[in-house]
């Protein structure tokens, strides 16, 4: 059974990055969504934020530190 709780997988100062890595996600079949986009470009105290179901949290994980490697 899938859960279907969205969990927080990262989170970006620059909205540009999020868009990025919830690119990388879609080509791995991972749906995501962007959270606070527009108050971070508000002001620099929020953050953007990728959210993932729960189901794909690990996975999705995995991706941003092969990302953060290389």
């Amino acid at each position: 059974m899938r859960d279907e709780r969205l969990v927080t997988v990262a989170t970006f100062a620059n909205p540009n990055e999020a868009y990025l890595f919830r690119g990388l996600l879609e080509q791995e079949g991972i749906t995501s969504f962007i959270f606070d986009e527009h108050s971070a470009m508000m002001t620099p105290v929020f953050m953007v934020r990728v959210v993932v179901s729960a189901t794909d949290y690990e996975k999705a994980v995995q991706l941003l530190k092969g990302e953060m490697e290389s």
